[in-house]
């Protein structure tokens, strides 16, 4: 799992746009739904069944990532809003 966490999603380091890393730990529904606004600028994902909940999340974790890897490859680290959803 390397520095993923195997049963919390999404958890773990994430490249941004120029390669540089973020690690994220959205360890609950509540920090999910602030980081889709917040960072993800993504308020539908918060609302998709297949991510509502961290059992979801889990479940769906390549779809999860994918969406993740999409947004975070146009951000630079030096974007990233920090201790957003806490």
């Amino acid at each position: 799992m390397g520095l993923n966490h195997p049963s919390i999603a999404p958890y773990g380091a994430f490249s941004c746009k120029g390669g540089e890393q973020v690690v994220i730990a959205i360890q609950n529904d509540r920090e999910w739904v602030s980081f889709c606004e917040a960072v993800l600028a993504r308020p539908d994902l918060a609302g998709d069944p297949h991510f509502q909940t961290n059992v979801g999340r889990c479940a769906n974790r390549p779809a999860l990532e994918e969406e993740i890897n999409r947004v975070f490859s146009q951000l630079s680290a030096r974007s990233w809003p920090g201790d957003c959803c806490g």
